[in-house]
């Protein structure tokens, strides 16, 4: 594969705006490693380092440097990671399950009723949300939401109608946003009984993100809403995702492939419309503005680009495998994907080839491409 990335190496084209494209993003990676399980969830840790889960409920967790510190394998797939002191608490199944978050080493598990869906360690311990789901109804009959101490003890647990599709936590409280028949959203930073705030306007939460205004909520009747009830976008087409940056300004995604940004008072900035999105995640910052990354499918395949999030012009793109799911931060960015594939971009790396590869004028020195090939074949390791 290391010859391939040489080999792939191109020139890079500027518009008229001096907005990068064509850039060989693939072989730009920071670290290519495989999970040798499709990947389903992926979660940047704050020393750089990665941890990935599979459908089959394979966990690996790499270093900042790319080394392997230690695998472990859990009853089923992973959907979500969440992460305390040295605790990894994770959702593998049916089950959740806490692991050394140094050495892998199994702490706890408990089986809760239904699919165990979402995690959020919320002042010291942590909440999770599990759900039925009937074939012969093809709904969600019943779903609880359930309070563990770091030892694993159960503490409290609150059935409910409702799936709780979403948790967002803000400075003082952790929310959970859900469907029919309440809708709106439940404050569940204390024991229940919880406050339900209504929608307002009646539909289904889908997904949520931090927000200054105390939190933001994507809504199946393509509306988003804060924590305050106040409506600031819409969209033709029920939110599939949405996240927010710390100025307020967000980016959402549409189950018809809409894709758009909006400023803090939700006003229209940029959008682009095109095939069904299967994830995205705010990047690092590339050329003095933050960037967004978004997967769509293409023939089996998924298309990966990198936008900057102020205008929404297309910094580079690659088409990988089907691509499952990604994570972002002020460093770098991990894309998972059904092939076990986990690429992962830094982003001073990134930004330098960038612009080696848009330098044109200078000569090519061969020991140094095949330095630079060697190097990449280690990161491939």
């Amino acid at each position: 594969m290391a010859s391939d990335l040489h080999d792939a190496r191109r020139r890079v084209s500027y518009d008229a705006s001096r907005n990068l494209c064509f850039m060989d993003l693939k072989g730009a990676a920071w670290m290519v490693r495989s999970h040798e399980q499709s990947v389903s969830c992926l979660l940047l840790l704050e020393d750089d380092g990665l941890l990935a889960g599979g459908w089959d409920g394979k966990v690996t967790r790499w270093s900042a440097e790319g080394d392997i510190v230690w695998t472990t394998n859990t009853p089923d797939r992973i959907s979500a990671f969440a992460v305390h002191a040295k605790h990894v608490a994770l959702t593998s199944g049916l089950h959740v399950v806490c692991l050394d978050l140094d050495t892998g080493e199994e702490q706890w598990s408990a089986a809760l009723e239904g699919s165990a869906d979402a995690l959020q360690w919320w002042e010291g311990q942590l909440r999770a949300i599990s759900s039925v789901y009937d074939i012969e109804h093809n709904d969600f009959i019943e779903s609880a939401i359930w309070n563990f101490s770091p030892e694993g003890a159960l503490e409290w647990v609150e059935r409910m109608d409702e799936r709780p599709w979403a948790m967002v936590a803000e400075e003082t409280t952790l929310l959970a946003g859900l469907g029919r028949p309440r809708c709106g959203w439940l404050d569940i930073s204390k024991a229940p009984p919880f406050h339900h705030t209504p929608s307002p306007t009646g539909a289904p939460i889908t997904c949520a993100s931090p927000h200054p205004s105390g939190g933001l909520f994507g809504q199946a009747d393509g509306a988003v809403v804060t924590a305050t009830g106040d409506a600031l976008a819409n969209q033709m087409a029920s939110v599939q995702q949405v996240q927010a940056r710390p100025d307020g300004t967000f980016i959402v995604a549409n189950d018809e492939g809409g894709f758009h940004a909006f400023d803090q008072h939700g006003q229209h900035i940029w959008g682009h419309e095109g095939t069904t999105i299967v994830a995205f995640t705010l990047g690092f910052e590339l050329e003095a503005s933050p960037s967004v990354w978004l997967a769509r499918s293409q023939n089996n395949r998924s298309e990966l680009q990198v936008f900057n999030a102020m205008d929404g012009s297309v910094h580079s793109s690659a088409v990988l495998a089907t691509v499952n799911v990604m994570t972002g931060n002020q460093r770098r960015c991990a894309v998972g994907c059904e092939d076990g594939s986990v690429y992962v971009w830094e982003q001073g790396l990134l930004q330098r080839r960038m612009h080696d590869d848009a330098s044109t004028s200078e000569p090519v020195d061969e020991r140094v491409s095949a330095l630079q090939a060697k190097l990449r074949a280690l990161r491939e390791r």
